[in-house]
């Protein structure tokens, strides 16, 4: 028979074994219906996504960002005539394949934190029982210094079905199984240079799912920009026998105000239109007036809207075609539109 051996345990230890049990069991105490009433998150869950510190820098002075490698959409069946399937890519086209040239990544920069709200009803408007449209409500809420920089954007080969034949995404080792999700074929083609969007004020999307009393999936609830500079640069690598050609252009919109338009899915474009069934669904973007003219004394804000495209040139400027008798580029000047007011405007995008 085994002896039973039994030892001496200081006083001490016994009394912090006693606290942490009873702090262990104080979560445990019954509620009543009245706590729980008060601790049940009737004002949502709040959620705050900060972005990490940078290692370096941006010349735009953000010290705070996530970066993106990049970010593929496929469409794997093509188009009328091309009907091998392709890939867009965001960002740095070396990250979907290493094949592909180096490139500039996405990103998504601020100093403060981006704010997410969610919050879920039974679908009455008045508080209490019997709602039969649930929804759940996200409301996200962007700070003033935001930027996104969307990164170079290039086409590629679609290695979406190539799962016989894989080709490794990014680093070396990659499985054949997110190459096929992921992979590119390494003929990329960059046909924008990447775009800085400063939004330089707090606006605030709000997301419903479920019911969308607010007559869509996203609703701008305060989207009112009052100006917005883009530098665009498109590249056409069949621009010439030495080198790609490019467009390149300034961009300036003012009194960009989005408040109030919502965007929804639809089960059928054409009629979302206005026009005859296409039987293919999408995403349309709705906005009862965009911009006003300012003797509009009903529109929602009466300082009109304006799109300005500066020093558009073509080529690189300074650097002679040859042709022409060997006359250098130049910027062509600018084009805009002043003084926009658009009623009941309706954008759609469907297929891919």
């Amino acid at each position: 028979m085994r002896c039973l051996s039994v030892r001496r345990v200081a006083p001490s230890l016994l009394l912090v074994g006693a606290t942490l049990l009873s702090a262990l069991a104080w979560p445990m105490d019954e509620m009543s219906d009245n706590q729980l009433a008060t601790t049940t998150g009737q004002d949502g869950i709040t959620v705050l996504i900060a972005p990490p510190k940078l290692g370096a820098v941006l010349a735009t002075g953000q010290t705070n960002g996530l970066v993106i490698g990049a970010m593929l959409l496929h469409d794997k069946n093509g188009f009328a005539g091309f009907t091998s399937g392709g890939a867009l890519i965001f960002g740095d086209a070396s990250q979907a394949n290493a094949a592909n040239a180096t490139g500039v990544q996405m990103g998504i920069y601020a100093s403060s934190p981006i704010q997410v709200v969610m919050d879920a009803s039974n679908g009455q408007a008045a508080s209490g029982t019997g709602g039969t449209k649930p929804l759940l409500n996200i409301n996200v809420g962007l700070p003033g210094d935001l930027l996104i920089r969307t990164g170079d954007i290039s086409i590629d080969a679609s290695n979406r079905n190539s799962a016989a034949n894989p080709i490794a995404v990014g680093a070396t080792g990659a499985t054949a199984a997110n190459a096929a999700i992921g992979g590119t074929q390494g003929y990329a083609y960059k046909i924008m240079s990447s775009i800085d969007i400063a939004l330089g004020v707090a606006t605030s999307l709000n997301i419903q799912l479920g019911n969308t009393q607010q007559g869509g999936l996203l609703k701008f609830s305060n989207f009112n920009i009052p100006s917005l500079s883009l530098g665009l640069n498109l590249v056409s690598p069949n621009g010439g026998t030495v080198a790609a050609s490019n467009l390149t252009a300034s961009v300036v919109m003012t009194n960009l105000n989005l408040t109030g338009a919502v965007v929804d899915a639809v089960q059928d474009m054409g009629l979302a239109l206005g026009g005859s069934s296409t039987g293919v669904g999408g995403l349309i973007l709705q906005d009862a007036q965009l911009g006003c003219a300012s003797t509009d004394t009903t529109c929602k804000t009466n300082t009109p809207m304006s799109m300005v495209v500066n020093s558009v040139t073509v080529g690189t400027s300074g650097v002679s075609d040859g042709t022409f008798g060997g006359s250098k580029n130049a910027s062509m000047g600018s084009f805009g539109l002043t003084n926009v007011s658009v009623s009941n405007l309706k954008i759609g995008v469907s297929g891919m």
